[in-house]
């Protein structure tokens, strides 16, 4: 699924980049000003979270491997709504490798149920920097 959709957002010309969705709030990897995302990373009352679409139902638990450059971890997330369809959610640390990882400017490989995807590290760095910093 999500690979069909980057092919046709590429076909249009718009890309996926790393930006300030919601200055001091979230940043995503998606089409900026858009919704369109494959991951997104929020602070909420100084909490950091991780969310991106998954192929399932509102409330359903599903499983979600995340692979960083420590190794792959797996997470159980229930599944909620956002602006772009279904999403997992997983709270992290702000010394989690993943974010550590995507601030190196290496990728992170997602899988959810039979979906996979990965969300390079390049550029992630200028924006999730400083929302960590901040959070």
């Amino acid at each position: 699924m999500w690979s069909v959709l980057l092919l046709l957002l590429a076909a249009e010309g718009r890309h996926y980049v790393w930006n300030d969705y919601i200055p001091g709030q979230t940043v995503a990897y998606g089409v900026p000003d858009t919704d369109n995302r494959a991951l997104r990373i929020d602070c909420i009352k100084g909490r950091l979270s991780i969310s991106g679409p998954a192929d399932a139902d509102e409330s359903e638990r599903v499983q979600v491997r995340i692979t960083s450059r420590a190794g792959t971890r797996t997470f159980r997330s229930e599944v909620t709504e956002a602006g772009d369809g279904p999403n997992f959610t997983i709270a992290v640390t702000a010394r989690d490798d993943i974010l550590k990882t995507l601030k190196s400017g290496r990728s992170i490989r997602i899988r959810v149920k039979d979906e996979g995807w990965t969300v390079p590290g390049e550029g992630a760095a200028k924006v999730l920097a400083p929302l960590i910093k901040s959070c």
